[in-house]
């Protein structure tokens, strides 16, 4: 059963790397350790970067991660207390019985269509087109196919061809593809590296122009150690003030980004600052996000029901940390 479920949820989240937008060996995580610390879990990319201003704080841990098998078995063991992961991972998570909840949402949309094409300026345009997606089954191409169906396109209209976000990026830089969907920062990275590629589409725009219902592109958050939220409601509670404050001041205040962020992030610092102005990142809590989070893990269902789990949580269930 441990290894069934470590498996599948392994499987989604490949998606992290995606969103990481790198394979860099990840800085060496805090060294705060020991009774009443916060272990965090974290990959390098941009809903991580409120914890930059934590790394300092002797009531929080930070693990830093690039590779997904680490960040999943820490989750089954349940080693740590808090990790930044999608939310339909989330989902697929609690379905397959392991003890997590949706603590928080904090990345609304970080994804984008670019081309080098400068005829593609919107969806009709696509028809006949190749579009390199990374994470084949995940959030990013799943988000993509369902724009296509509403936009009245179908996947024999548009060839999808699959490969890590990284790997993408490449192809771009050395002009072998024209349209690609692809995430902060790695987006950042390639446009200062590719001037003839733009952006063409935000891709939580369409999605709230093809869903008008939706309430947001609830993509990832924090999810919480049923544990840890149980034992210690308070220091819970007292994390997510401070992330939720030091998101708000880098958000506020990017030119503050420097050295440490750079270090942290394994990114140049100005890529960060651009990256941070295209990522859609505010922190709701699990009870203020339960209706886009519902909404969205339902349009996901019918375009893959196995991206959330084979079904979404109740609302009232204990996905939702109350």
């Amino acid at each position: 059963m441990r290894n069934r479920l470590y498996t599948a949820a392994l499987l989604l989240l490949a998606l992290i790397m995606a969103v990481a937008g790198c394979s860099k060996k990840p800085p060496a995580s805090d060294t705060n350790t020991g009774a009443g610390v916060i272990r965090v879990q974290a990959p390098l990319a941009p809903p991580s970067i409120p914890l930059v201003s934590m790394l300092g704080d002797s009531a929080v841990q930070v693990i830093w991660y690039s590779k997904a098998d680490e960040a999943m078995s820490r989750i089954i063991e349940d080693s740590v207390d808090v990790s930044i992961i999608p939310v339909n991972s989330m989902s697929v998570l609690h379905n397959r019985g392991v003890n997590i909840q949706l603590g928080a949402v904090s990345t609304w949309g970080i994804l984008y269509l670019v081309s080098g094409d400068p005829q593609v300026k919107g969806w009709a345009d696509l028809k006949g087109k190749t579009v390199a997606v990374g994470a084949m089954g995940y959030s990013p191409d799943l988000i993509f196919r369902g724009l296509l169906k509403k936009n009245g396109l179908s996947e024999r209209d548009v060839k999808i061809i699959y490969g890590t976000s990284p790997e993408i990026a490449q192809m771009i830089i050395a002009k072998k593809i024209s349209l690609a969907v692809l995430p902060e920062p790695l987006l950042t990275s390639v446009l200062s590296r590719s001037k003839e590629y733009g952006i063409v589409m935000n891709l939580e725009e369409e999605w709230l122009k093809a869903y008008p219902e939706a309430r947001g592109l609830p993509q990832a958050g924090l999810a919480v150690s049923a544990r840890f939220a149980g034992d210690n409601p308070s220091a819970w509670r007292e994390f997510y003030d401070k992330y939720n404050n030091s998101l708000l001041s880098y958000v506020n205040n990017p030119e503050k980004i420097g050295a440490a962020e750079e270090k942290a992030l394994s990114l140049p610092a100005e890529v960060i600052r651009e990256s941070l102005g295209r990522s859609n990142l505010k922190l709701q809590t699990a009870r203020e996000a339960r209706e886009a989070v519902d909404g969205y893990l339902g349009q996901l269902l019918l375009i893959d029901p196995e991206a959330v789990g084979g079904t979404v949580p109740d609302r009232e269930s204990s996905f939702y940390l109350k």
